[in-house]
């Protein structure tokens, strides 16, 4: 004796007639909010759940990738290369010394520091070291220029100094300083920025694979633009999370907004609308898996 298969609740509600809209409402609007409404009400909390999740990985790593780029910013701003020039070379001479290092590659800023100015800068760091130096000696502090590099010449700091500037490249130049630890600290946060990138991207690539051998794989096919609308309310649940999961984001980092303005730096509009993209894309996939196995 031949079984009837069940009919499962989500099937008789999909099938179910709309309301019609009330008097004055959109109808458009309308449908769009009730489809929004139902989905989430009733059988879809799954495509929610699954997008929440998938989300909050994409969104979190979007915001690392903004985190990691201000940072970079910031070490690049702060880092300095001093040029220590010769006492031995005549002050009139120091404008040429200025506009030739301006024309160097990679150089986007120069600053002259004479002596005085030098020691104004010690005094006020650590004025007790400076009233013991100068009660020993002169003025201690050399004149130097003062360089902010680009990103080329910080990648290879090394090369950059040994065509530019040192092997007797500039004979006013009587010695370079440095600190190597803000450039390992600069490429490290460049390293983090495009390794946050390339997974990101990796994973929208995954989920459009998956998106991808789901549809192919299926039994019965549909044309694009007809499974679109057929999945709407599976995609609007998928959108949902993924903004729910977004705004779980910005729950984490808003009790700490106040510590520093670089916490408070949200991903540009063009990554949160990926990651909504992403949560349709979530929900479009369950639903053809659903129609076909």
């Amino acid at each position: 004796m031949h079984e009837e298969s069940p009919v499962r609740e989500e099937e008789i509600l999909d099938a179910a007639p709309a309301q019609p809209a009330a008097a004055g409402e959109a109808p458009r609007a309308s449908a769009v909010w009730r489809g929004l409404t139902r989905s989430l009400g009733r059988g879809y909390r799954a495509v929610f759940l699954f997008s929440a999740c998938v989300g909050l990985l994409f969104s979190t790593l979007a915001f690392m990738v903004r985190q990691s780029g201000q940072v970079e910013g910031l070490l690049k701003d702060d880092f300095r290369l001093f040029l220590i020039v010769d006492e031995r070379f005549p002050a009139v001479s120091l404008g040429a010394v200025e506009a030739r290092l301006r024309a160097l590659p990679h150089v986007s800023d120069v600053r002259f520091v004479s002596k005085s100015e030098a020691l104004d800068q010690l005094r006020a760091a650590d004025p007790e070291l400076v009233k013991t130096v100068v009660s020993v000696t002169e003025n201690p502090m050399p004149a130097y220029f003062a360089l902010r590099l680009g990103d080329a010449a910080l990648e290879d700091i090394g090369a950059w100094l040994d065509s530019n500037v040192l092997k007797g490249k500039m004979p006013s130049i009587a010695g370079v300083s440095y600190k190597p630890e803000q450039i390992y600290a600069v490429m490290q946060a460049a390293f983090y920025r495009r390794f946050l990138q390339l997974a990101f991207s990796l994973a929208v690539l995954l989920l459009a694979c998956a998106a991808a051998s789901v549809e192919f794989s299926a039994v019965s096919r549909t044309r694009f633009l007809p499974s679109l609308r057929q999945a709407r309310n599976w995609m609007l649940s998928g959108m949902a999370g993924t903004a729910f999961s977004a705004g779980l984001c910005w729950l984490f980092v808003y009790p700490v907004k106040h510590l520093s303005p670089l916490w408070w730096s949200f991903p540009a509009l063009g990554w949160q609308v990926s990651v909504l993209v992403c949560g349709a894309v979530c929900g479009w996939t369950l639903f053809r898996w659903k129609e076909s196995h």
